[in-house]
């Protein structure tokens, strides 16, 4: 397989179906679901089959078959909110790729804070709805609300799908109220601060700052649930949203901190590229640089500061990189000039290429 290949299927997920719409709201979605839900699929399947060691060989699978449907329907649900939000603002989307926490292909809005922020609330507002139907069902029924050890012991099919709704529809609506870049919370946010500060590229400063604060935090929190739970075969039959939470924090963290850097490249001098799940969460941040700012504001002052900070760093980085090119390049030409051309192996041989495309362009 090709790394062009390879590249394409991190992007695209792996294919799961169509969803068709009623009449006059648009042709039928397609949808997909990432290779980081594929291994946490995977990995469910993994720890399920070990965590009730003395239950029946398809009890631990049949559980981990109900909670991974409840999983898919709650994530497609709630990607099916965006959309049909989107739709109502005079937007849309081609195609829905699932991953743990959400969506990864946000839908297109029009260029409207309220519009966007109506799109990013969707999604929660339906979390919410499942929560609250599937909690009723527990509660009308007698069961507990979360699955745990009795699940494990006596398995009940209703039960289990009620319980495992209410656990991954309690995750999805924690998880994306915390204001990251890669959160409906962080999308939420940034749309405010957009009407407030009449501003896209100001927003998006102030959602950078907002987010690396709520992605440590993410991350200290992501630790201490590790070590809690570490070497104890039980805490997931005792606590199992917080097992799953713990999940949720660290791909939260990783993704503002891979997110962030391309959001700052952006706002340094405009460099364009994909975030490491395939996708750039820093969408609609491209217009920065023709946004309005507000004469004699402090916020614009802070937020200009920071501005030419990153395009410091940025420049600084970049001069970095050619000296470092420049000297390998020099060490080479001697190499050729003291023991000839046969003597560069083919990865040196690839980086004159390289550094001589570079040059001329």
């Amino acid at each position: 397989m090709s790394p062009e290949e390879r590249n394409n299927i991190w992007q695209q997920g792996v294919p799961l179906g169509r969803v068709g719409f009623p009449p006059r709201s648009g042709a039928a979605l397609e949808v997909r679901a990432h290779l980081v839900l594929v291994i946490m699929v995977v990995l469910e399947l993994l720890v399920s089959s070990t965590s009730s060691p003395k239950a029946r060989l398809a009890q631990p699978f049949l559980t981990w078959l109900i909670s991974m449907a409840a999983l898919l329907l709650s994530l497609l649900l709630h990607e099916l909110a965006h959309v049909l939000a989107a739709r109502r603002a005079g937007g849309g989307a081609e195609r829905i790729v699932l991953w743990p926490l959400g969506g990864l292909a946000p839908p297109e809005v029009p260029d409207d804070p309220m519009a966007h922020l109506r799109v990013a609330a969707a999604g929660p507002l339906m979390s919410v709805g499942l929560l609250a139907g599937s909690s009723l069902v527990c509660l009308g029924c007698g069961w507990e609300l979360l699955p745990g050890r009795k699940l494990a012991e006596r398995l009940d099919v209703l039960e289990a799908a009620s319980q495992h709704v209410v656990l991954w529809n309690l995750f999805l609506v924690v998880v994306n109220a915390i204001p990251c870049l890669v959160s409906d919370g962080g999308r939420a946010l940034h749309a405010i601060l957009w009407a407030r500060l009449e501003s896209l590229g100001q927003a998006a400063l102030v959602i950078l700052r907002v987010s690396q604060v709520a992605a440590v935090f993410c991350l200290v929190t992501a630790l201490i649930l590790f070590v809690t739970s570490f070497g104890r075969e039980a805490y997931r039959l005792e606590h199992p949203f917080w097992a799953q939470l713990s999940l949720g924090l660290l791909l939260l963290a990783l993704g503002h901190f891979v997110e962030s850097r391309l959001l700052q490249m952006r706002l340094a001098h405009g460099d364009e590229r994909e975030g490491i799940f395939g996708y750039d969460f820093s969408r609609g941040y491209t217009s920065l640089e023709r946004t309005a700012t507000r004469p004699d504001d402090r916020r614009a002052s802070l937020l200009g500061r920071l501005r030419k900070g990153f395009r410091r760093r940025a420049r600084a980085r970049r001069l970095d990189e050619e000296r470092q090119v420049q000297e390998r390049v020099d060490d080479l030409l001697r190499k050729i000039h003291d023991e000839g051309m046969a003597s560069l192996t083919a990865e040196e041989r690839r980086f004159l290429e390289d550094a001589s495309r570079r040059m001329r362009g």
